[in-house]
């Protein structure tokens, strides 16, 4: 699936890993991707946002922007196939989804939400 307004995408592993891990009440993937995206190119065109989002020779942009964000997807799988005792979530992702365990982190917020009386 495409991320609006950028070139990231991702597919059904990736989005099961980050929404474990993103929204509630942070950021979406998508809201992630986007502000990633747009570090990245304005701090090419100048505006000082922060050093990781400096690109390396002979990189755009788009490739610094494009890095980022499949570090973050790799980090997120790998993480959550630790946390459910899984060796690769590509392979186990059907398991983890369907393990009562498994809740996405707006889920999870919406859930203490509802604890707390908001």
């Amino acid at each position: 699936m495409k991320i609006a307004d950028t070139n990231l995408d991702y597919k059904e592993e990736d989005a099961t890993a980050l929404d474990y891990y993103l929204g509630g009440d942070g950021e979406t993937k998508e809201e992630w991707a986007q502000r990633v995206w747009n570090n990245c190119r304005l701090h090419y065109e100048g505006t000082f946002v922060s050093s990781v989002y400096n690109i390396k020779p002979n990189q755009t942009w788009q490739e610094r922007a494009t890095e980022l964000w499949e570090n973050k997807k790799k980090k997120r799988r790998r993480a959550l196939a630790n946390e459910f005792g899984k060796s690769n979530i590509d392979s186990d992702i059907a398991k983890i989804k369907s393990d009562p365990k498994y809740k996405t982190r707006a889920q999870r917020y919406q859930e203490e939400q509802s604890l707390r009386g908001e």
